[in-house]
C-alpha cells in the first residue's frame, strides 16, 4: 500500500485528535467539571506518532489517556526516558503509571491493566514497490534467492516471521535500531522490514522522505497487539487511579468520542 496516501491520513489523524480533546474539555465543562484535583504522573518512551514529547499533547496515544483521566477529575504529567527506564520507574512506584505496553502475565504481578486498551500495534512489511525479488509476492518460497528481512534487536515480531524463515521465505538480519533497517531498505540491502504502520511511515516522513514514493508495505498484519496503560501496583493509590482512568475511557466512550478517536486511526480494538 502507497505511503503518500498514508502520509495525508496522518495528518488528519492529528486533527481528529485535537477535536476530540476539544470535544471532551466541553463536555466536561458544561457538566460541572471545575479542574483536576490530583495529577497522575506517566512515564514514557518514544515512539511517534503515538507517544512523544515533541509532539502535540505528547502523541496521539498521550491525548487520550490524559482526556481519559481528565474527564474523571484529574491532570496529567508525563516524563520521558529510554523504554527500560520508563518500565523500571513505573515498576518502583517512582511514577504512577507507564504507557504502552502489552499485558503479559509478569506484568500482571506488578501492575493494574487498563481495562481498554489505548492503542493496537500493527506490525506491517515495508518493501520497495521496484524489487524484482517481490513480483511473484513476499510469500513466495519458490524464488532464485531467500527474502532478507531486517528485525531491530529487542523487538518481538510474532511468530508468523519465524515460520517463514524455518519455510524458507526468509533470511533474519537484525540490526540495533529501526531507523537503521529503514536506511537498510531504502539503500536496497535488506528486502523487508517489519514495523508498526504508522510509526514506520513516521520515520519514512522523517528521515527517508526522497523515498516515500518507492516505499510500500504488505496490507496484512504479521502481528496485532493490544497495547495498555499500566498502573503500578507499588503505589499507594493504583488500583484506585486504574478504576478512575476506566471511568475516564467509559466517559469518552458515552459521549461517542472514543469511537472516534479509534476509527481515525484506524486502530480500533478488537
Amino acid at each position: 500500500m502507497a505511503l503518500d496516501f498514508l502520509t495525508k491520513e496522518q495528518r488528519r489523524f492529528t486533527l481528529r485528535c485535537c477535536l476530540v480533546l476539544v470535544l471532551t474539555f466541553q463536555a466536561l465543562f458544561f457538566s460541572g467539571y471545575s479542574g483536576a484535583t490530583e495529577t497522575v504522573r506517566i512515564a514514557s518512551g518514544e515512539w511517534p506518532p503515538y507517544l512523544s514529547q515533541d509532539l502535540i499533547g505528547y502523541g496521539v496515544s498521550s491525548q487520550l489517556v490524559t482526556a481519559a483521566f481528565k474527564a474523571a477529575g484529574l491532570g496529567v504529567e508525563y516524563a520521558f526516558f529510554p523504554w527500560n527506564r520508563s518500565f523500571a520507574s513505573a515498576l518502583k512506584g517512582q511514577f504512577d503509571a507507564t504507557i504502552g505496553w502489552e499485558r503479559t502475565p509478569d506484568r500482571e504481578r506488578d501492575f493494574w491493566f487498563s481495562a481498554r486498551p489505548i492503542l493496537v500495534e500493527q506490525t506491517v512489511l515495508f518493501y520497495l514497490q521496484d524489487n524484482p525479488a517481490l513480483k511473484q509476492g513476499i510469500w513466495q518460497a519458490d524464488r532464485s534467492r531467500k527474502l532478507l528481512v531486517g528485525t531491530t534487536l529487542g523487538y518481538e515480531y510474532g511468530q508468523k516471521l519465524f515460520d517463514g524463515e524455518s519455510q524458507g521465505y526468509f533470511v533474519i538480519y537484525p540490526s540495533p535500531t529501526d531507523e537503521l533497517n529503514l536506511k537498510l531498505l531504502v539503500n536496497r540491502r535488506i528486502d523487508l522490514f517489519p514495523i508498526d504502520r504508522l510509526v514506520g511511515i513516521d520515520m519514512m516522513k522523517k528521515h527517508f522522505s526522497n523515498a516515500l514514493h518507492n516505499v510500500r508495505y504488505d496490507p496484512e498484519p504479521l502481528r496485532v497487539v493490544e497495547l495498555y496503560l499500566l498502573i503500578s501496583k507499588n503505589t499507594t493509590r493504583g488500583e484506585w487511579l486504574k478504576a478512575r482512568f476506566d471511568e475516564g475511557m467509559n466517559i469518552l466512550d458515552q459521549k461517542g468520542v472514543l469511537n472516534e478517536y479509534f476509527e481515525e486511526a484506524h486502530i480500533v480494538p478488537r
